[in-house]
């Protein structure tokens, strides 16, 4: 298994959490810096997922499009590419475009602490902003 990633940050938690791995699966591990429009290996995958929406990141289609044909090149035959994506809420989007804008407060986590008898609940705020097409 290979992790790539373009932020070190991000690999050094990664390699931190592998510690907790059984020596087997540490082995078979490979966490790699990298960005996904770009690198190739000469190993051919069965499966190339890209999880948690990070497709979202790369704002031009030019850059999406490059994800796509580079994970192509770096599948084997038959292989899996798998894209995690999230479906945007388009009617808080579509209040985004009020004049003036409105910003969408919605329930993100709502959780009770029995034993205390304490309710979180927090929100956020949600908008939409067409010229660069990302909530």
């Amino acid at each position: 298994m290979v992790g790539l990633d373009s932020e070190a940050n991000m690999l050094k938690q990664a390699r931190d959490k592998a510690t907790q791995l059984p020596a087997a699966a540490r082995k078979r591990l490979r966490l790699v810096h990298g960005d996904m429009r770009k690198w190739h290996t000469r190993e051919a995958f069965d499966l190339i997922v890209v999880p948690c929406a990070s497709i979202t990141h790369l704002l031009e289609l030019q850059d999406q499009l490059d994800v796509w044909r580079r994970a192509f090149h770096n599948l084997a035959p038959g292989g899996r590419f798998v894209v995690e994506s999230t479906m945007p809420n388009f009617s808080a989007y579509a209040d985004s475009f009020a004049n003036p804008p409105r910003a969408v407060v919605a329930i993100d986590r709502d959780v009770t602490d029995e034993p205390r008898k304490i309710r979180l609940i927090r929100r956020r705020t949600v908008s939409y902003l067409p010229y660069e097409q990302r909530a």
